[in-house]
């Protein structure tokens, strides 16, 4: 027996419910437990309507009668008029029900936990409901099953614990029993043992596809959803992202838990606990392989060290600083555990070497309550002043690098850190855990796309780097050098793996002209310069952009005259711009364009300087004398030492 679970994405309209319907129609014979989402954004509508009805906003009426025509809509496009009648009468009377739950919280000004729980238990009855329905009129033998009266859980509303012992043995008894092909069965809802409807967490569909699959020991549970697999990276800021053919239960739960929103976490465990294969499949390219995630595999020699990139972004960092050198390990125990009492999700977890800074990553939208429960548990401590008030630190985000092969292989984390630290991404926190499947760097919110971008080029991407360039002044003579540019984009493409991109130009006439996203056209970029098109430029308006854009692999290139005047200004001047570039900067500052005209006169002065040589003598000729001037090695050695 097989599992299959469609994503509100995938049954978001009438067309989709049909391509479900195809879907299953094409499966070998066999036994199928079908689990579905909500239409898309029909949850959100439902929770909409209880927040505004507890606030006494009738406009919760009006989104209760769109819930309504939508299904009625999808109705009338699915099935023949004769059909429809009983279809409509008992969408309209659980719609009622709907009306009157909100109707009371209207009068009481109150949306209480279970409340909301009943009122978003709407979205999946109406759809599994329906597509069973469906299913029925094309000829499978199909039926409709509530999963409320198989999945039993505690009554910790919202987010439930469910009870695998008596589930299991309610699930096992009805699939025993149950001779029909084809069983639809609402995913997200359970029932306590007072019979009062319960949810289990946002994206519980997932969860209620895997709880079967492993109760009825499935030989696959499969996950249809809008993109082909687990990617490598987020594709919606990683346009070069591809899907992972396979992957282990262990990174598939790591990627999930740090932001991979593919499939939610905790349906992972209940498959894995019975080895049961999952395969994430796409509804609309059903003949893409998709992922299959499964059991790791232990010939693990050829496989690359890492298999995905994810990440969470609002991140906040929590800093406890304990004066105190002794029972520190209490402190740490008592900070867990508040947390973990208010249901403050635990991301990140740092120490450092003498255990006297505790540094949590929590979501910024627990800040306020974190904030409160913490100070409220330390108020002593911190009254005594054996620790220090809570420290909390915004816009951060936290990107993690996932693989099984990470701990047979070197160098992965020194080449993550490499990558971030040449594109000038500060990394504020690293963890990683003692299995080596995982390694996370907290770092800045706005530096997260970029962040993403860079990694997946260090890591997967075999196609060429690509370089993003910035030119300052485009005249006479610097056309020359687009013209090269565009001359020998083959040739740095095939030759030196370079992809070549101009993001912004400036002329000689004081405009500036951009493109992030395509990159700029030179053929249309010139005749927007001859007609004075494109911004107005002030002196640092390229290099602002340049830090904005905030793009990976960027290049500013200065073709005005002040680049020639730095190199030949005033000697402490120069020097002052070396250090900064060498020691600040931590970048070279090289100068051979205004040394004979990049005639390899530095290199050759530094090559036989490195193999032992000594110069006495050099004559130079200034232009601006007549005379030739002798310089003495020993007065100016610095000049030639880079």
């Amino acid at each position: 027996m097989q599992v299959l679970k469609f994503g509100g994405s995938s049954v978001a309209h009438s067309d989709s419910i049909k391509r479900i319907c195809s879907l299953l129609e094409k499966k070998p014979k066999g036994k199928y437990a079908i689990v579905v989402s909500a239409l898309g954004n029909i949850t959100d509508q439902l929770i909409q309507c209880g927040q505004l009805a507890s606030e006494r906003n009738n406009v919760y009426k009006n989104i209760i009668e769109k819930i309504k025509i939508r299904h009625f809509h999808i109705i009338r496009e699915l099935f023949p008029i004769y059909y429809q009648s009983n279809l409509i009468s008992w969408i309209k009377k659980n719609i009622n029900d709907l009306e009157s739950l909100c109707n009371g919280i209207f009068q009481v000004k109150e949306l209480s936990k279970r409340t909301l729980d009943k009122i978003m238990s709407f979205g999946e009855l109406f759809s599994s409901f329906l597509i069973a329905k469906k299913l029925k009129k094309s000829g499978l033998n199909a039926i409709f099953k509530d999963s409320r009266d198989l999945i039993i859980t505690d009554s910790k509303f919202g987010c439930a614990k469910v009870d695998f012992i008596k589930s299991n043995h309610h699930i096992l008894q009805f699939f025993r029993k149950e001779k029909s092909e084809y069983v639809v069965l609402p995913g997200f809802i359970g029932s306590n043992f007072q019979n009062q409807t319960t949810t289990l967490g946002r994206g519980g569909s997932d969860y209620t596809a895997a709880i079967l699959a492993s109760a009825i020991s499935a030989s696959l549970l499969e996950i249809w959803t809008d993109v082909s697999g687990m990617m490598t990276a987020n594709p919606k800021m990683v346009h070069q992202a591809f899907p992972i053919k396979e992957i282990s239960y262990e990174e598939a739960m790591e990627l999930s838990h740090f932001g991979a929103k593919v499939i939610y976490p905790p349906t992972i465990k209940p498959a894995m606990k019975k080895n049961i294969p999952i395969k994430i499949k796409n509804t609309f390219y059903p003949i893409d392989p998709g992922t299959l995630i499964h059991i790791s595999n232990k010939k693990t020699k050829n496989r690359q060290p890492v298999t995905g990139i994810s990440g969470i972004q609002n991140l906040a960092l929590l800093t406890l600083k304990i004066r105190l050198i002794i029972c520190i390990s209490m402190y740490s125990k008592r900070l867990f555990k508040v947390l973990s009492r208010e249901k403050i999700n635990v991301i990140f977890i740092t120490q450092n070497s003498s255990e006297n800074f505790i540094t949590t990553g929590i979501h910024e939208m627990d800040i306020i309550k974190a904030k409160k429960v913490i100070n409220s548990e330390f108020s002593q401590e911190i009254y005594q002043k054996y620790i220090d008030p809570l420290k909390i630190e915004y816009d951060l985000c936290i990107i993690a690098l996932v693989g099984y092969n990470m701990k047979n292989i070197h160098g992965p984390s020194g080449k993550m850190f490499s990558s971030l630290g040449k594109n000038r991404i500060k990394v504020r926190a690293i963890s990683q855990g003692p299995t080596e499947k995982n390694i996370s760097a907290v770092i800045q919110k706005k530096d997260f796309k970029k962040a993403l971008n860079t990694l997946h080029e260090t890591f997967f991407e075999k196609n060429p780097k690509q370089i993003n360039l910035f030119i300052c002044r485009v005249g006479k003579v610097e056309n020359k050098l687009l013209e090269k540019i565009d001359q020998k984009k083959n040739y740095f493409l095939e030759k030196l793996k370079l992809k070549m991109r101009i993001i912004g130009l400036s002329n000689n006439i004081q405009r500036i002209y951009f493109d992030n996203k395509n990159g700029i056209h030179l053929s249309p970029c010139k005749s927007n310069f001859m007609n004075k098109k494109g911004l107005k430029m002030k002196i640092y308006s390229l290099m602002e952009k340049k830090w904005k854009f905030n793009l990976r692999n960027s290049l500013f290139l200065d073709n005005t005259a002040i680049e020639k005047i730095t190199g030949s200004s005033d000697y402490n001047h120069y020097q002052k711009l070396k250090t900064i570039s060498s020691y600040l900067l931590k970048y070279p500052f090289l100068f051979k364009t205004n040394v004979g005209v990049y005639i390899p006169v530095i290199s050759t002065i530094n090559d036989l300087i490195n193999i032992g040589d000594k110069i006495k003598k050099i004559d130079v000729i200034f232009l601006n004398s007549e005379k030739i001037k002798n310089i003495s090695m020993s007065n100016h050695y610095d000049y030639f030492q880079n």
